[in-house]
């Protein structure tokens, strides 16, 4: 077996043969959950609470002698042993378990293997922020009744979804005028290219003119609206950001 340097102190295992009378079987699973949210400076803070399990699973064979499993696993940065051993030593990078199996029982012709198992649980909580509108509401109304989050959260969420429709509901607005004065342009275009091949003094000449006169008065109105909705937008916005801006909730 080999080994690097060590500092003083300091221990390492050294792995130097295969125990073939013992087996080892791993198993790995792990979660992550929302434990909490609030709103901070117009930002959601969620608290979350992730937690990885090992389960390490040892038979040994042997009829004559009994085993101690070491079993070295690693630390997860910013994470606390929980419903866990205790370990027998613990440094900067990992844990160690020991665990202790008896020989097998039984003779060479009737042996029942000796079983042994620990599992080691680390979890970690911390806080991340979001944009205020993350989630949707009825992802927060389940929220709130899983107690995840308190009801003054909710109202001032609610309120903020609020004020983001009145935004949205301006915008389409604008968006709808606008489209509405484009249509008009390009019919314009038309019948101006329609009214160079006539004759000013004919029927349909004047007909054009008429219909040009109408849809100038139709635009000058539509324009004046879009001004209007556009405006509105700015309102609402701001409206929206300083809401957002002042919102601290527990």
């Amino acid at each position: 077996a080999q080994i690097g340097h060590i500092g003083a102190g300091d221990k390492r295992l050294l792995a130097y043969a295969v125990d073939l009378d013992v087996a080892a079987r791993v198993e790995n699973s792990g979660s992550a959950d929302l434990t909490k949210l609030r709103i901070v400076r117009g930002l959601i803070e969620q608290t979350m609470m992730t937690r990885s399990t090992t389960e390490y699973h040892f038979t040994n064979k042997d009829l004559a002698r009994t085993r101690t499993i070491v079993v070295e696993h690693a630390r997860e940065p910013g994470a606390d042993l929980v419903d866990s051993p205790t370990p027998a030593e613990t440094n900067a990078n990992l844990y160690r378990f020991e665990i202790e199996l008896p020989a097998a029982g039984g003779d060479a012709a009737s042996a029942k293997p000796a079983k042994g198992s620990i599992k080691v649980t680390q979890q970690r909580v911390y806080g991340q922020q979001v944009a205020l509108f993350n989630y949707d509401l009825p992802t927060l109304i389940s929220f709130q009744k899983a107690g995840k989050l308190s009801q003054a959260v909710l109202d001032a969420l609610r309120k903020a979804a609020e004020l983001q429709g009145a935004v949205g509901n301006a915008q389409q607005n604008a968006e709808r005028l606008t489209q509405e004065i484009a249509a008009i342009d390009q019919d314009q275009n038309r019948i101006r290219q329609n009214m160079n091949g006539l004759d000013r003094q004919s029927e349909l000449y004047g007909r054009y003119m008429k219909k040009l006169g109408e849809q100038e008065t139709t635009l000058e109105g539509l324009r004046a609206q879009l001004k209007a909705a556009r405006d509105e937008i700015v309102t609402r916005q701001r409206a929206l950001e300083q809401y957002v801006a002042e919102l601290n909730v527990e």
